[in-house]
């Protein structure tokens, strides 16, 4: 775990900090996105209590301060419910080896989130963007087979460029994943996934071959693909296609989701599928299903 040695904290806290990320890295197995995101959060705190010599003794009067000066700073409510649940874990993790002796964070009143529901596409959408990619070249047959495989399995866009070759099971439809704290999980794909797919390793994929790789899919130059490089070829090929929205690899997730609930799958399958920990997380997609239906009802019948 590389340390930046500038950070402007005591040393104890600087102590405190290495070997909280090394435990998130080592033994919890954390991605890299999410511990660049902890590392943010500490690095905040710690450079604000740089002014207290005994920050293992903080109060909760202190927690609320910092909380009002996250507040003063402009931080959304969600970035500040984010930064303050890192210091509750922090504190948990020092609490566990014994380096204080309570967690003042545990009680701290945070600002309540309006949730915010996700972004997903309409079936009709969906067919549309899909459709409009000309899959008689290679590149477009490789991003069709990209996205095909996002709305039919759900997976994250990190968990698809991680994906080798030997990781699909085309006689079951079955993908093995190794998804967030390096969890496994099996999720599945459908028919027109499937075809696609095949069409893309058989065709597509031998061209850029420079050297064997088991990775599955492969830029025009023999490499990996990496979700910024996904990232930029959805924008691309969704520029033309207008919604109103604005579509991501997750978006592609949401509407895998929404759609398995609308057609009455059941919430744990789904939760499954999408690797999530909490049923909770998984809950947000029946308020779109609900949502939606409010909408049909109040435009179908006539009292409404």
């Amino acid at each position: 775990m590389k340390i930046e040695p500038n950070i402007s904290v005591t040393p104890s806290f600087l102590a405190a900090y290495t070997r909280f990320l090394t435990f998130l890295e080592q033994e919890r197995q954390y991605s890299t996105h999410t511990i660049s995101s902890y590392k943010r959060d500490l690095r905040t705190f710690g450079e604000h209590s740089a002014t207290i010599p005994e920050w293992e003794q903080l109060s909760h009067p202190e927690c609320k301060t910092y909380l009002y000066f996250l507040e003063s700073k402009g931080y959304s409510r969600k970035t500040i419910a984010r930064m303050i649940a890192t210091m509750r874990s922090f504190w948990r993790y020092l609490s566990a080896h014994k380096n204080v002796t309570h967690n003042p964070w545990e009680f701290l009143i945070i600002p309540k989130l309006k949730p915010k529901l996700p972004q997903f596409l309409l079936k009709d959408e969906m067919a549309r963007f899909l459709s409009q990619i000309d899959t008689s070249e290679s590149a477009g047959l490789r991003d069709r087979a990209i996205f095909e495989l996002l709305y039919s399995s759900g997976l994250r866009v990190s968990e698809l460029v991680a994906l080798d070759i030997d990781d699909v099971d085309f006689e079951n439809d079955e993908i093995k994943v190794l998804g967030k704290g390096k969890k496994e999980r099996i999720v599945l794909f459908g028919g027109i996934a499937k075809d696609v797919l095949i069409r893309y390793i058989n065709s597509a994929r031998p061209e850029w071959l420079t050297e064997p790789t088991d990775a599955l899919f492969l830029n025009q130059r023999g490499n990996r693909l990496t979700s910024r490089s996904i990232q930029r070829i959805l924008r691309v090929r969704s520029g033309s296609l207008y919604t109103g929205k604005s579509i991501t690899p997750h978006t592609l997730r949401h509407s895998f989701a929404t759609d398995l609930l609308n057609g009455g799958a059941d919430l744990r399958i789904v939760q499954d599928l999408l690797g999530h920990s909490s049923l909770s997380t998984t809950q947000i997609y029946t308020h779109i299903s609900k949502e939606k239906l409010l909408k049909s009802y109040k435009k179908a019948h006539p009292h409404a």
